[in-house]
């Protein structure tokens, strides 16, 4: 399937269709533990008093005892939970998006290549990479590239759990021979051969 547009906001309405479903149809267990309480501020104060004296025989006199005062804050915290989807339009006009989670040890060349213009004799275009590690971005760049031609963009090392490393390469380099796949020009149109003509007669 052809990740465009109109199909990427038909594979959205469908996600979230789904997971509001099962949201909405999980049991809460909140209401088991804790006790809600409206809240349209920043903080919320909640007073109380200590606790009540027991009560004993009344004998004589009132017998008054004080009671301390007592309080607490509570911020209001916001709280989310996000769910991502890669965005991967492979359309020829990008963006294109790969996501290794849990990269092995090693050594990972990326490398652009233009397969073809199809036809359309385009001069140069100008490809971007950009590499983010842990949500930062680690590497920009831009080139120009012709058809037919691999841009070397980076390598990049990995070591497991361990630091990410990026290194840019850079530099454009021809395809090795027979990699290489022409889109040809159709062929001019000829007459066929004679006896292959069949000629419609009028009714009589």
């Amino acid at each position: 399937m052809i990740i465009n547009q109109a199909n990427l906001q038909g594979m959205y309405r469908t996600f979230k269709v789904i997971f509001n479903q099962a949201f909405a149809g999980a049991p809460s267990q909140c209401d088991l533990v804790a006790m809600r309480v409206p809240s349209t501020t920043r903080e919320q104060s909640y007073p109380w008093l200590a606790d009540f004296p027991g009560m004993r025989e009344w004998i004589g006199d009132r017998a008054i005892k004080d009671i301390s005062a007592f309080d607490y804050t509570i911020k209001n915290k916001s709280f989310e939970s996000t769910v991502g989807v890669d965005r991967d339009d492979i359309d020829g006009y990008g963006p294109e998006v790969l996501t290794l989670n849990n990269p092995g040890t090693g050594i990972y060349k990326y490398k652009v290549y233009y397969f073809s213009d199809h036809g359309y004799a385009a001069p140069a275009t100008t490809a971007t990479v950009k590499v983010w590690v842990d949500g930062v971005l680690a590497g920009n760049w831009s080139q120009a590239i012709t058809n037919y031609k691999t841009w070397n963009v980076c390598t990049i090392t990995t070591a497991g759990s361990g630091p990410v490393s990026i290194a840019y390469v850079g530099g454009v380099t021809e395809p090795p021979a027979g990699d290489i796949q022409e889109t040809k020009p159709l062929e001019s149109v000829t007459e066929p051969p004679a006896g292959d003509i069949q000629q419609d007669n009028p009714l009589e």
